[in-house]
């Protein structure tokens, strides 16, 4: 396995090296793509049937959750206060106000925490529960020591909400520099460092207390900030060791097992562990209430929860972000608003920004207030104070991209994505949105070099390498689409000890590269590709019969056709298995078992036109030229225009000896397509053999 590439951001001194990471483990296999293409790019392999549904993307893993008020039910969100549409991938949620970051909700694969609901969805990871609840589900009295702050930032919760926490709970430590700078680089810079540096300490704390080790941890969080997190698993299960009397790491420990699959049994596990540490962590009781646990436990730990919840003072608002960025606001709602609305509209801000000017996300929901009132000045810049307060927040400038997406303000939209990528270089959401938008702007050769740097950082990332695969498709560059498949699933491969398992994780790419060896015409390694893949699949017979397709290209029928067959005794009602193999007897002039095949063909698929075309063309090749002629002249009351059933009806007639009917309908066959080099010939073929041009050219 190749090592990751170390980020040119990451201080040589400071930042974790990626380089002394272990490799992150497979992935639960799938053989389904891991990401749709992008936007406005060709879906991928359309002669493949479908495997089993494609990879569920972030969004899906919500549905078993009761949110309210989504703010993005599609692939495409309306940037609330214009109604702009803003590209948003399918891999990733909608952009978040809230006082969680989005980067934080993270599906798991299968095994994973169940959520229940009608359909009995398995989907989620805690950590993904913990970001949709209020934050008053992690309220703790006492200080806040150094590994609740780290273990919260771990948890994607929101610098400026954890500077409030700070201000209204206080610290049980004395912060010293090296452990602001690690904050930092966890992601926690501005206000939360602001009220670290002006904490006072309660008086009588002991050394030891103030000495708890802490360096694990920050590195755990450093990795999933950056959006390294599939490298921060063994330094988050080793900071529990490192502080074996705090809940944080093994929280810690469970929002980066997300990225490398770890049992729900391991999760549960950790979950009770934590509570055992701490009782009070109602996220932690919430999570297994949606884990597979018995039903006692389940219920008890809901009603531990909720009983918690109702207990806690509401000292801060709940996150506003599915209020703010709904996807149903309507444009002109502003212009729909009274006089007087509008005045308390104003007041509402007024008192928003009074109770909690502090807080990111109290700046964002009035950044939304001021667009719905038209007031873009006032909103961009609650947007720029919200990234003043956390200035560490990639989601932040993301918020910001979006408003200048919909103020069709291009370069303060693409400066607002590379800041993003800046703050977190191993994640590829903020490089997603840019690459979209270099696209959008007409720049499709930034957007290969974004994708193709990001690789770098990230070898394994398999939406990001099908995003690359695509955009070179989508230029017509086949040969570097190839070889960046073919560097993905090396990549890949490094990591597997089992080669089944390998194959059955990247069933879907490995299909791919094949077929676009074939349409890139190397047949050759197709056909190798499709052989190797049939060691592991012996019985798909899809594969058998692209690899049949392969073999005719290389006009070898023989082998093609055992594929062919092989196929068809896998799958008899396989209408083009029957097809090709039909193409293949014509070829070798098998014509009586051509045109059986041709009709079994049919019976499956009556409206399959090839079929169609190619029975009249094989009645044709056996001598039956008026069963041929009337096979042509049924297509064409389906298809009056068809020019290539006209030149085949007008070479049927030529071999029939009418040399008039053939004229007329090559004739018919040129006015409609006058560069028609067939019909051109075939026509001059017509008035060679005609003795006499009037029995050629009937008068009308």
């Amino acid at each position: 396995m190749r090592p990751v590439a170390t980020c040119s951001s990451i201080r040589a001194r400071d930042r974790v090296d990626l380089k002394s990471q272990h490799s992150p483990q497979p992935r639960t296999p799938e053989a389904a793509p891991p990401a749709d293409p992008p936007l406005g790019h060709p879906s991928p392999h359309p002669l493949r049937s479908a495997r089993g549904g494609v990879s569920p993307s972030r969004d899906s893993f919500l549905d078993g959750l009761s949110v309210t008020d989504s703010p993005c039910s599609s692939a495409h969100c309306r940037f609330p206060l214009t109604g702009t549409k803003v590209a948003l991938p399918a891999s990733s949620l909608p952009l978040s106000t809230g006082l969680v970051w989005p980067r934080s909700q993270l599906p798991v694969p299968p095994p994973a925490i169940r959520v229940k609901s009608d359909m009995k969805l398995r989907a989620l990871f805690p950590a993904l529960v913990l970001t949709v609840l209020c934050p008053c589900v992690f309220a703790q009295s006492g200080g806040l020591d150094r590994a609740e702050i780290l273990g919260r930032l771990t948890q994607g919760y929101s610098p400026s909400y954890l500077g409030q926490l700070v201000k209204t709970r206080g610290v049980s430590f004395s912060p010293s520099a090296d452990f602001l700078d690690r904050v930092k680089l966890a992601g926690g810079d501005g206000i939360l460092i602001e009220r670290l540096l002006s904490a006072t300490p309660p008086p009588g704390l002991s050394i030891s207390q103030n000495d708890r080790p802490f360096e694990l941890l920050a590195q755990c969080a450093e990795l999933i900030h950056i959006g390294a997190g599939e490298h921060a698993e063994n330094l988050c299960r080793a900071a529990i060791e490192e502080n074996p009397e705090s809940p944080w790491p093994l929280m810690a420990a469970i929002r980066a097992m997300a990225y490398s699959g770890a049992s729900e049994q391991e999760h549960i596990a950790l979950l009770r562990r934590a509570l055992s540490l701490d009782s009070t962590l109602i996220a932690a009781h919430m999570a297994l209430a949606t884990s597979d646990v018995p039903s006692e436990e389940r219920d008890r730990e809901m009603q531990t929860a909720a009983a918690f919840a109702h207990g806690q003072p509401e000292d801060l608002p709940a996150p506003p972000a599915f209020a703010s960025y709904r996807s149903d606001r309507s444009p002109s709602e502003s212009q729909n608003r009274a006089p007087e609305a509008q005045i308390d509209a104003k007041a509402q801000i007024e008192s928003k920004l009074h109770q909690h000017p502090d807080l990111a996300a109290t700046r964002l929901d009035v950044a939304a207030e001021y667009a719905l009132l038209d007031d873009t000045d006032n909103a961009r810049n609650q947007f720029q104070e919200a990234i003043r307060l956390e200035p560490g927040n990639p989601d932040l400038h993301l918020a910001l991209a979006a408003f200048y997406l919909s103020q069709h303000d291009t370069p303060p939209e693409l400066a607002e994505y590379r800041d993003a990528i800046r703050i977190a270089p191993y994640d590829n959401v903020p490089r997603r949105h840019l690459a979209e938008a270099l696209l959008r702007d007409k720049h499709p050769e930034e957007a290969i070099r974004e994708w193709k740097d990001f690789l770098v950082l990230s070898p394994q990332d398999l939406a990001a390498s099908i995003s690359l695969v695509n955009l070179y498709l989508a230029q017509g560059e086949g040969s570097c689409a190839i070889a960046e498949l073919r560097r993905s699933l090396k990549t890949s491969s490094d990591s597997f000890t089992n080669e089944s398992d390998f194959v059955n994780a990247r069933l879907y790419d490995l299909d791919r590269l094949a077929h676009l060896l074939y349409e890139n015409r190397e047949f050759g390694a197709a056909a190798e590709q499709y052989t190797y893949l049939l060691r592991f699949k012996p019985d798909d017979s899809t594969l058998h019969y692209h690899l049949g397709n392969v073999l005719f290209a290389e006009h070898r029928c023989g082998v093609a056709s055992q594929e062919y067959r092989e196929a068809l005794r896998l799958q008899p009602d396989f209408p083009e298995a029957h097809l090709s193999l039909a193409n293949c007897l014509l070829v070798t002039q098998k014509t009586d078992d051509a045109i059986a095949e041709y009709r079994r063909t049919l019976a499956l698929d009556p409206d399959n036109l090839e079929s169609q075309i190619k029975l009249g063309e094989a009645y044709a090749q056996k001598g039956e030229l008026n069963a041929a002629i009337d096979q042509f002249q049924q297509v064409l009351e389906d298809d009056p225009e068809n020019v290539d059933v006209l030149a085949v009806l007008g070479h049927a007639y030529y071999l029939n000896n009418d040399l008039p009917s053939a004229a007329t309908a090559l004739k018919h066959a040129l006015s409609i397509k006058p560069d028609f080099p067939a019909a051109q010939n075939e026509l001059a073929r017509v008035y060679a053999i005609g003795a006499d041009q009037a029995a050629v050219h009937p008068v009308p």
